[in-house]
């Protein structure tokens, strides 16, 4: 995906505005309901990275030590 060039930034639907400018009375509500899903999904991004590269380490380390004695 490429990122839209800068000049189209200030064009924006009317949906969107309402998403980012939500009514004083959400303005409290609205914060955590942006943060908590990025949060979610970035922790899900990271454990699903790290987590096989980590697993792939350890063995892979595991191996050459176990080699190494005998």
């Amino acid at each position: 995906m490429e990122a839209p060039p800068l000049i189209s930034l200030p064009v924006v639907p009317p949906g969107v505005r309402q998403w980012f400018c939500p009514p004083r009375g959400l303005h409290q509500l609205h914060l955590p309901l942006t943060i908590l899903p990025g949060a979610i999904l970035f922790c899900a991004v990271v454990i699903f990275t790290l987590y096989p590269m980590l697993i792939f380490i350890t063995t892979f380390f595991k191996k050459n030590i176990l080699r190494q004695r005998s």
